[in-house]
């Protein structure tokens, strides 16, 4: 996975970029497919401590984010075939 790649998905949620070194750390060595990212989209949970505001609440945030990881995936499955 391009690095650049991987962090412009949670600088969407966040006023910086922060990684979430958790699931990165769990998917590094394994198979890039969607049982591997299922197991990782609740490991982002442990990486960020979204706020609740006009714009959407901590829950959707912490649902959008781990979405963002599914989406990458989507998007570059075929890449590691």
């Amino acid at each position: 996975m391009p690095k650049e790649q991987k962090h412009s998905a949670r600088r969407a949620c966040l006023p910086s970029v922060k990684s979430a070194r958790t699931a990165e750390q769990f998917v590094i060595g394994k198979k890039w497919e969607r049982e591997t990212v299922e197991q990782a989209m609740p490991l982002i949970d442990s990486d960020f401590t979204p706020i609740s505001d006009v714009r959407g609440s901590a829950e959707f945030r912490r649902v959008a984010a781990r979405n963002l990881l599914m989406k990458f995936w989507s998007e570059t499955r075929l890449e590691g075939t």
